[in-house]
């Protein structure tokens, strides 16, 4: 027999898109305090901020005061519409810019420096940064590596010069060091020769580093193979394959993210 759904009945999502949790909670939220002539309240489509992902950027809107927004005719095209009448689906609804519907194959956007609003407000999930800066093509594993990581609670991120097909479930942004900081990385990871050199460049120069961790084109597994270092001779402290199963690189990111970061220089073993 197969789970109940979990979603409310008046829930009405568009084909493809995403409703975060939070984003849900507010729409019934608002619904149980609208007006009885509102029929529903819509959370908008709307692009995501440089370097954030959906569930982060519906966190950081869920603190808009629960009294914004306007009441319209209808609800705007792509918005998910939690309905007070799960069988009448039309009448005013109430648009909630605290809420935030995604649409991951829409173009994110041109890629641009990763700004801080981009990282949740509530940071209790590891921050793992994917990092481009060579000429070469982003091997096609990688787009669907960081969507996985996004659905399995991992913030995962691609700072790279370009924007990679879809579906996307994050804005992809510069590759700068900024990015690591605007951030808050856990853990950084390299995807080419150049940006192998150019990461220990920005680890080296700041005061908490993010974990580095290697690439294995040719793996499949997420191995441990050291301690947290930084700077320029930096030893990646893990090696993961871009074909490692989703529960592999879970548990290592997580366990990785939760380690202490050098002291002085000095690698520190976790406990």
């Amino acid at each position: 027999m197969s789970d109940p759904d979990p979603r409310p009945p008046g829930l009405a999502v568009p084909p493809g898109r995403v409703l975060d949790w939070i984003s849900l909670d507010r729409l019934a939220r608002r619904l149980s305090r609208a007006p009885a002539g509102v029929a529903g309240v819509a959370a908008p489509p709307g692009p995501l901020p440089p370097g954030a992902s959906h569930r982060t950027h519906a966190e950081r809107l869920a603190l808009v005061p629960d009294d914004a927004g306007e009441v319209v005719e209808r609800a705007p095209a792509g918005a998910a519409v939690l309905w007070r009448d799960p069988a009448a689906h039309g009448g005013p609804v109430l648009v909630d810019p605290g809420t935030h519907t995604h649409d991951p194959g829409a173009p994110p956007g041109a890629v641009h420096p990763a700004v801080a609003s981009a990282r949740s407000p509530f940071p209790s999930r590891p921050v793992v940064v994917l990092v481009q800066t060579g000429p070469g093509a982003l091997d096609p594993r990688v787009g669907p590596l960081v969507n996985r990581l996004v659905e399995l609670g991992v913030e995962a991120r691609l700072a790279g010069p370009t924007v990679p097909p879809g579906p996307h479930l994050t804005r992809p942004c510069t590759p700068e060091p900024g990015a690591l900081l605007a951030l808050a990385a856990d853990v950084v990871v390299p995807l080419d020769a150049t940006a192998d050199a150019e990461v220990r460049t920005w680890l080296a120069a700041l005061g908490r580093p993010p974990a580095l961790v290697e690439i294995d084109a040719h793996g499949t597994g997420a191995v441990v193979v050291g301690t947290r270092s930084a700077g320029p001779t930096a030893a990646p402290c893990a090696r993961i394959g871009l074909d490692a199963t989703a529960a592999q690189l879970v548990t290592l990111l997580v366990r990785i993210s939760s380690s202490p970061p050098p002291l002085n220089g000095i690698a520190v073993a976790a406990p």
